[in-house]
């Protein structure tokens, strides 16, 4: 019966052995499985807001391209306007009779020579002038 009884607690103690340590393994997975949850769950927080962080960083480089391109509308819509100005203005004085064609300017042989100059003889005095009486 001794022996028997030996028997029985090494059965049971194996038995017993082998129980705890298929508990401890589903514990340990228990435990793994929760922290791989937890990681999974982290990651898909993080990848999320990264999405959101770029969509948003590219909403607000597109609100900024598109005040840059309204300036550069702005100032392109007033260099037209000077150029359209400046050609009105050229084009006013075309029709003007102020300035002369190349035509119209003095030649050499039109120059008036030294002769034509008046000597201080014939330069009218202050007492030739009429005046108030």
């Amino acid at each position: 019966m001794k022996q028997l009884k030996k028997k029985l607690i090494k059965k049971i103690k194996r038995e017993a052995t082998e129980q705890y340590i298929d508990y401890k393994k589903q514990k340990t997975k228990e435990k793994m499985q929760g922290k791989i949850t937890a990681a999974s769950g982290s990651l898909e927080e993080s990848r999320s807001d990264l999405a959101d962080n770029v969509h948003n960083k590219a909403d607000e480089m597109k609100v900024k391209i598109q005040e840059s391109l309204l300036k550069v509308k702005d100032k392109l819509q007033k260099v037209k306007e000077a150029g359209e100005a400046l050609q009105g203005d050229t084009g006013n004085r075309k029709n003007s009779s102020d300035i002369k064609s190349y035509t119209e300017t003095n030649k050499v042989t039109d120059i008036k020579g030294m002769n034509a100059v008046k000597s201080n003889v014939e330069i009218p005095h202050a007492s030739d002038t009429k005046g108030v009486k």
